[in-house]
């Protein structure tokens, strides 16, 4: 995608009305959990620190902050529900002010997503019904400082408890004024309590709380209008999430249920609605923004032309950055200006003390090292590298420093050894893979920072969930691996209905609908490998709908290398031949079984031998970097001439 121009870039800085208070320009910090404050939720003088240095914003919000004990969830997060905390906080809202920024504070109750170890009296969490968040789900925060176990099934809220927790909203909105923030901002998305009142699968409740799209939208709007009146209308805040399933919540209906949400809100007249679209197959922002008579709000995935546009075209009146403002206390000034960024170091987003907190530096036009492009979205670490040289020099030198890669099917064989090969070449890599053993397993082995999430392929919920991660970690992507497959349904006479269509399903149909659903993340440029195999241009005795099914995914490559183009996305055709894999090693279980087939592979192919996945993953590397930038549609085989065959 072209960059924005300079008449987009300026409606980034057109002041605008929010709530109380008139903001200088439209680029927003998100809130970002940090973990700096003292034990009993404190904040520290680094966090005034921390938060003063990024007051060129034009608004600043909050850490979320928990309202009561029973809302905590993590170490060394924030609270405002004591004298010490508004003190804490008073210092935070001083040192914002000073620099002429503003500050809404984040007002976070985790409901469920907490540990008796947290609570008071080691009680159990509260939440709408008693639901546990699903032990195996690999949960958003799985990195902050908690207790390292899986949440335990939360105690259910009477009616009565549920207006208490109410009132601790409530009040909370009065201790943020005392505490001089010139708001507050109700978390009501990442699955926290409003959330889980909202979402279907956490909420169970047949009372006036529970049911209907009304019902379970009532305890948010209750604590809205709570927080008005101890404070004003101009003073209060909502952020959404409309269908995010990160902690493992679930909503039949988002589109209704959120329509219903933002109209109630919009009567409201709030300061503003935050609203982050997560990667939903729906168009969030088009739906929503028209419901909302006010500042409108969005996050997650902005690069710097992404949000001109969206600010200047009136998608949206602001937008919020969170890792970038992360690395970057000046980003205002650097999208102003266009100049380079600091890059996030993941490894201290949860850690205590100031590396990585407050010791990003400021733009210094003479000090150009490992800074990327203004349009860079967030992606490897900056700080993680300079702790191992190895690394460090892998990333300055490897021909895909700074892109995302995922990987599907990365967890063994030939992903697992494209993966590789990946992360070794400076690719922050992500994997699929159907068992999350194996994908933990994996990681491991592939290091350099993988990340690796558990799914299936043809199973498109667990795509979407895929997807939106990477939106929310990585904000885009710049090569997408579709490696995931299967062997044999068997020959005509035999194959069944069953395995043809598994088959069809796992070869064919999951990177067609892989593919569909990263568009929107794949960056320009950037570059779509789709493995198939040397079957869809030699005969395979047996194996009719295997190489039916290659020759489609070879179908694809060639009409998506034309229909892509124009956006930039450059597709092509990977081909395999027969290679040392687990999967092989099954298929020829015994020693005899390996010598007759390695004979019949030294028959087959020009180089007398079975290929190996790093060489594979060799040549995916090279399609995945700026040195293919002049191909696209077209097929490459590594079958040590088996192709010819």
């Amino acid at each position: 995608m072209s960059r924005a121009t300079d008449a987009e870039i300026d409606s980034l800085f057109a002041p605008l009305a929010v709530g109380n208070i008139t903001v200088r320009n439209r680029i927003a910090m998100a809130p970002c959990t940090r973990q700096r404050s003292y034990l009993d939720g404190t904040p520290t003088a680094s966090v005034a620190e921390y938060y003063r240095q990024r007051a060129s914003a034009g608004l600043i919000i909050s850490e979320g902050i928990y309202p009561a004990e029973m809302g905590k969830g993590y170490l060394f997060s924030p609270g405002l529900c004591s004298a010490d905390h508004v003190e804490g906080w008073r210092a935070v809202t001083d040192a914002v002010h000073s620099e002429g920024g503003a500050i809404f504070g984040q007002i976070m109750h985790v409901g469920r997503l907490s540990d008796p170890l947290m609570l008071p009296a080691h009680a159990d969490p509260i939440a709408p019904s008693a639901v546990q968040p699903d032990p195996l789900a690999r949960h958003y925060t799985v990195n902050c400082p908690r207790a390292k176990r899986p949440y335990p099934t939360p105690r259910a809220l009477t009616a009565k408890e549920v207006s208490e927790v109410v009132e601790d909203y409530r009040r909370s909105a009065i201790l943020a004024r005392d505490a001089g923030f010139d708001g507050v901002e109700i978390h009501g998305a990442s699955g926290y309590l409003p959330m889980q009142f909202m979402s279907t699968n956490t909420n169970v409740r047949t009372d006036v709380y529970g049911g209907s799209v009304e019902n379970r939208a009532r305890f948010l709007l209750e604590c809205v209008d709570a927080m008005i009146d101890a404070t004003d209308n101009g003073f209060v805040a909502v952020k959404v999430g409309p269908g995010w399933e990160f902690h493992n919540v679930f909503d039949v209906d988002p589109v209704a249920t959120y329509s219903h949400v933002v109209s109630e809100l919009s009567k409201r007249r709030i300061a503003f609605l935050e609203v982050g679209d997560y990667g939903q197959k729906w168009d969030v922002h088009g739906t929503l923004r028209p419901l909302f008579d006010g500042p409108y709000m969005g996050v997650a995935g902005f690069t710097r032309s992404t949000a001109a546009r969206a600010v200047s075209s009136g998608q949206i009146d602001m937008a919020a950055f969170g890792q970038n403002y992360l690395a970057n206390p000046d980003l205002a000034e650097r999208y102003r200006n266009g100049w380079p960024l600091n890059r996030p170091d993941p490894a201290t987003y949860y850690t205590q003390g100031d590396a990585g907190y407050t010791d990003y530096p400021a733009y210094n036009p003479e000090s150009g090292d490992g800074l990327v492009d203004v349009e860079s979205p967030p992606t490897r670490s900056r700080l993680a590298t300079d702790a191992n040289p190895a690394i460090e020099r892998r990333t300055k030198m490897g021909k895909l420093s700074g892109k995302v890669a995922l990987v599907t099917g990365g967890s063994a064989g030939i992903g697992l050894g494209i993966a590789q090969r990946l992360a070794q070449d400076g690719a922050q890599v992500v994997i699929m893979g159907r068992r999350k053993p194996v994908v933990d397993e994996a990681v491991a082995q592939i290091g350099h920072d993988a990340v690796g999430i558990a799914g299936d392929v043809t199973v498109m919920a667990d795509l979407d969930r895929v997807f939106a991660q990477i939106k929310e970690q990585f904000g885009g992507l710049d090569a997408l691996v579709l490696n995931a497959g299967g062997v044999g349904a068997g020959p005509l006479e035999t194959c069944t209905e069953e395995a043809f269509d598994e088959l069809v399903s796992l070869n064919m149909r999951s990177i067609f609908f892989a593919t569909q659903k990263a568009l929107p993340l794949l960056r320009d440029p950037s570059n779509v490998v789709l493995i198939g195999s040397v079957a869809d241009q030699i005969v395979v005795p047996g194996g009719s709908v295997y190489s039916a099914t290659k020759a489609a995914v070879r179908a694809f490559a060639r009409c998506w290398g034309e229909d892509l183009a124009p956006r930039g996305i450059r597709v092509h055709l990977l081909g395999p031949g027969y290679t040392e894999t687990p999967l092989f090693e099954r298929i020829t279980a015994t020693d005899a079984g390996r010598e007759r087939f390695d004979e019949w592979v030294a028959q087959r192919t020009s180089l007398k031998r079975r290929g190996r996945p790093e060489e594979i993953g060799a040549v995916a590397s090279f399609l995945c970097s700026d040195d293919s930038s002049y191909m696209t549609g077209g097929a490459i085989y590594v079958g040590g001439g088996a192709e010819n065959w």
